[in-house]
């Protein structure tokens, strides 16, 4: 918990222009972060729990060019969707995620960690590849997605129809 406290203190750090937050032993950041608790009587990761997703995430935001939806810091409305919700265990999540977009129509897995999925779609039309990318966090329940197209500026809406189609069927597992 403390190492995880450091961790955001030191994100903190560079977000208010000290960004030589290395020039810091992992110990000064540790013994400063204790001592602004004890101080303040607040936790710095209850302070900064609303923004953990947009810090920790490996999804990349989207470009400014209309091919791609997400659900994390999306700056334009139009490419912004809900994250999909789960009740249970991350591994069931995962599983039930897993099956439902490896059944869809040219799909296929091209890499899974504990809390992460990418998955191809090949598109009917013209063939080109789409990127979706699924990151499961089991604190909040949510699974945060990206869909984008690797190639081209439009997709004609492609990326948010699937995962439509996508968010759709979760629901209704």
């Amino acid at each position: 918990m403390i190492k995880m406290t450091a961790l955001y203190f030191s994100i903190v750090l560079q977000f208010f222009g000290m960004p030589n937050c290395e020039q810091f032993s992992e110990k000064s950041i540790l013994q400063t972060t204790v001592q602004i608790e004890e101080l303040y009587n607040f936790s710095i990761i209850q302070l900064l729990q609303p923004f953990q997703p947009l810090m920790m995430s490996r999804l990349k935001k989207c470009p400014s060019s209309p091919n791609c939806v997400c659900t994390i810091d999306a700056e334009v409305d139009k490419k912004k969707m809900d994250a999909l919700s789960y009740s249970g265990s991350l591994a069931d999540a995962k599983t039930a995620l897993k099956e439902l977009v490896a059944a869809m129509k040219n799909t296929q897995l091209q890499a899974e960690e504990a809390d992460y999925l990418h998955f191809t779609f090949k598109t009917s039309l013209g063939g080109f590849i789409d990127d979706v990318e699924f990151e499961f966090d089991d604190a909040n329940k949510k699974i945060n997605f990206r869909s984008a197209s690797r190639v081209g500026y439009s997709d004609m809406g492609a990326n948010k129809r699937r995962m439509k189609k996508v968010g759709k069927a979760w629901a209704k597992r």
